[in-house]
């Protein structure tokens, strides 16, 4: 049987986007008064991350995911992909 699509969930999937999910969400933390390692934060990668917030103790969480999703943005460019993922898909 041929495939004519494949669907892929992107996010830490193909694409190695902890690292920086785990940053963003972790200066945001600090901004705030609230400084955990950031092992903590990468443990739960996968979370939303309001969830991780709020069970950090981070009270203005709704302000930090706001200013999260403009950093994410604009550091979109600096994520790359899992090594080998380039070569199964034949994109390199």
């Amino acid at each position: 049987m041929k495939y004519q699509n494949i669907l892929f969930d992107i996010d830490n999937t193909l694409i190695n986007s902890a690292g920086l999910i785990a940053k963003l969400l972790k200066d945001g933390a600090d901004r705030e008064g609230v400084e955990v390692p950031i092992e903590e934060y990468r443990k739960r990668i996968g979370q939303p991350g309001e969830v991780i917030l709020r069970e950090f103790g981070v009270k203005n969480w709704q302000n930090v995911l706001a200013r999260y999703l403009i950093e994410f943005n604009e550091n979109m460019n600096k994520l790359t992909y899992f090594v080998g993922i380039e070569q199964m898909l034949d994109i390199g």
